[in-house]
């Protein structure tokens, strides 16, 4: 983190999504270089670098690391452990990073929080998925989508479908071919143009063309911390603040050299969607269904959150996040391997609760506002009552009403560009030109007021006044 500040102090331009591979290798080479200069220069000496870590909540993320997966004594031959775990607890209300466990045991120098990328299974869909799809006002809790196998598509965990589900039981359920029909539908760019917007790392140019990555499957995987950053976005109604766990660099000749450091904060998520998202995930540990079943909080403290299992358990993740701290954890083998009967509720859930439970203990319950734009609503198309936006309704009729517009001036541009290459030599050619010109007119006046509207009005009028002479 340090080196990477150090990077913008030099006017280094950070990207994370990118065009095609040359754009790609380019930055990658840019950035590979300048990170290494800094990164030899801060470990040449004369630096004092302040965190935000916290070392008792640190100590408890340790210790449960270690002792849920003590069991698990297999060496890798290097002497550290074979199964491993890590996990990042984000402080919600100031965006610090106070907590970073790249490992078991104290020992192993290796930070796999930071530096290691794992395919983030269903954890993915909330942040990519279902997040963007609710900002467009075309997806809320209740819509209904059909759960059903796909022949070139991802299937369900444990191979079950259940036909007409709710948006809000397919996330709980995390059905595998909602997920995926909701990006393809919205877009996989769209989607991964939000994970951008939250500085993942990572992500590759091969990632915006791939619908897999709506279920996890990434080029590279993702980051633990990029994780923990995205599940706080949600839990501070959408908004990304961009802080690490850098407090504050000193250096012995140039002083300090973070006096000018300022947080930087975007929206991300509309503040509606948001709200339902994390409403939707508190089902993950209390419906019936949700697979995150047993995992809520001592003493009734609001939290949501969402299990990830990748294919035969090689990654399994838990990500959720309270009013008061976000923790993501990570529980696999260095060497990716199967790990059969294991998923996201089994290691990496009872982790996360059981260091959530302590770093909350003697916190006010806390829960999250309801905006005024959010009320429950019966669904007139599902007949389901659930939580509805009106903001984002309206978005979605905006939307509607620009898709709508753009095929209309699709249409026109080719009956237009019908209407001034036709030349009469018959009768019917007459009547043609006669009907063709009232019907492009009566559409062109269905176009909202535009250049190109002007624009296709002004061709005909032109082109009529050409076959007037003919015509009569």
């Amino acid at each position: 983190c340090a080196a990477l500040y150090l990077m913008s102090l030099d006017g280094f331009e950070f990207r994370y999504t990118f065009s095609d591979k040359d754009d790609y290798k380019a930055y990658m080479d840019a950035y590979q270089t300048a990170y290494n200069d800094k990164n030899d220069e801060i470990r040449s000496g004369g630096y004092r670098i302040y965190t935000s870590l916290d070392s008792q909540i640190q100590a408890e993320l340790q210790v449960e690391i270690d002792k849920t997966l003590a069991s698990y004594t297999e060496l890798q031959d290097n002497g550290k452990f074979a199964l491993q775990g890590a996990g990042v607890i984000v402080d919600n209300q100031s965006n610090y990073v106070v907590a970073i466990v790249g490992g078991r045991g104290t020992e192993d120098i290796y930070n796999r929080a930071y530096l290691s990328a794992r395919q983030p299974g269903s954890t993915i869909k909330p942040l990519l998925d279902y997040g963007p799809a609710f900002d467009t006002g075309e997806y809320y809790p209740a819509r209904i989508v059909n759960d059903h196998k796909w022949t070139d598509g991802p299937s369900n965990s444990g191979g079950n479908y259940f036909g007409n589900v709710t948006v809000r039981e397919a996330l709980n359920r995390s059905l595998n071919t909602v997920a995926w029909q909701v990006l393809c539908d919205v877009g996989v760019e769209y989607g991964l143009n939000y994970l951008g917007e939250m500085e993942f790392q990572k992500l590759s140019y091969i990632d915006k063309s791939a619908p897999s990555i709506s279920i996890g499957g990434f080029t590279n995987g993702v980051r633990i911390v990029d994780m923990a950053k995205g599940y706080s976005t949600l839990a501070n109604n959408g908004v990304y603040n961009d802080r690490t766990c850098i407090v504050k660099i000193e250096h012995e000749q140039k002083g300090e050299l973070t006096k000018d450091m300022k947080e930087h904060a975007n929206r991300v998520y509309q503040e509606d969607s948001a709200f339902m998202l994390t409403d939707i995930l508190k089902g993950t540990m209390t419906e019936s269904y949700g697979t995150g079943r047993g995992l809520a909080l001592a003493n009734d403290m609001p939290c949501a959150g969402k299990t990830g299992t990748t294919n035969s358990s090689k990654d399994t993740w838990f990500c959720g996040y309270t009013r008061y701290y976000t923790t993501a954890v990570w529980v696999g083998y260095d060497t990716p391997r199967a790990m059969p009967g294991i998923y996201g509720k089994t290691y990496a859930g009872r982790i996360w609760k059981q260091v959530m439970d302590q770093i909350h203990e003697g916190k006010e319950l806390s829960d999250w506002e309801q905006p005024v734009t959010v009320e429950m609503t019966t669904d007139s198309k599902s007949g389901i009552t659930d939580l509805f936006s009106s903001t984002l309704n309206e978005r979605a009729q905006q939307s509607l009403h620009d898709k709508e517009q753009r095929k209309l001036e699709a249409d026109l541009e080719t009956a237009v560009t019908a209407f001034e290459d036709k030349t009469i030599e018959t009768v019917e050619d007459t009547y043609w030109v006669k009907e063709q010109y009232q019907s492009i007119i009566s559409r062109l006046n269905l176009m909202d007021g535009s250049e190109k509207r002007t624009e296709l009005l002004e061709r005909m009028t032109k082109r009529n006044e050409e076959f007037t002479p003919i015509i009569n």
